[in-house]
């Protein structure tokens, strides 16, 4: 079950990390205040995800 959900995860987490994250990277020192709750959101996600794992 692992290997699946990292077959499908794994393709768009690196479409992610190259495109997303220079286009969040700007937006973030535009508006330091989104820094806060985006990597809140991020981490109850990451908690969900290994939850479901």
């Amino acid at each position: 079950m692992k290997n699946f959900f990292r077959a499908i995860f794994e393709p768009f987490y690196y479409l992610y990390q190259r495109k997303i994250s220079d286009k969040i990277i700007l937006f973030l020192k535009k508006h330091p205040i989104w820094q806060y709750i985006i990597a809140f959101i991020i981490s109850l996600g990451v908690l969900y995800f290994l939850e479901m794992m």
